[in-house]
């Protein structure tokens, strides 16, 4: 044995796996900025909906922390979760959480937006059953919004299910397809 010549191939190998992990930990940086900035356009959205509607309450889904890391809140990170409390003048008899699910393509080009609903009474202290709900969605293609980053085709998808939503609840006839939560 080469002594010499094993350890060459050794640090090359451990150099090209270093070099791959970084490539990897990039995408995954970059992947996850792009939910954060879509989920940062669903937020501002949200906002929109609490000022019309006080029972409305946004749940944080991701903090970060003090040295820049990105941090799961309900391990629910590529989510966003607005909750109308149960209140009979805004056309909610129990409390419904209604959720988005964000999902980037590997290679960024397609972003797939899914959102459902669930009453309170089907996700009492935790939310998983929600989001294994738009896990569902997105694994079966039903999706509000499918393609190329594009902000104002996701507010416009984002904003009519929010409305479909609100129509179904408070019995007003809807303009658009209505979200389902089977």
């Amino acid at each position: 044995m080469d002594f010499s010549k094993e350890l060459a191939v050794r640090a090359e190998a451990a150099r090209a796996d270093h070099q791959n992990l970084e490539a990897l930990k990039k995408i995954e940086s970059e992947q996850k900025q792009l939910v954060i900035d879509i989920k940062a356009q669903i937020e501002q959205i949200f906002e929109t909906v609490t000022r019309f509607y006080p029972n409305a309450i946004i749940t944080p889904t991701h903090i970060i922390n003090e040295s820049g890391e990105i941090v799961s809140v309900l391990g629910a990170f590529r989510y966003c979760i607005v909750t109308f409390a149960a209140d009979e003048r805004y056309g909610f008899p129990t409390a419904v959480h209604f959720a988005f699910g964000v999902f980037p393509s590997e290679d960024y080009l397609v972003i797939k937006i899914v959102c459902d609903y669930m009453d309170s009474s089907k996700c009492q202290d935790h939310i998983k059953p929600l989001l294994r709900q738009l896990e569902k969605r997105h694994e079966s293609g039903d999706c509000i919004y499918g393609g190329p980053y594009d902000p104002e085709g996701i507010k416009d998808a984002v904003e009519q299910a929010i409305l479909n939503l609100l129509d179904r609840h408070s019995g007003s006839p809807g303009q658009g397809t209505q979200v389902s939560s089977e």
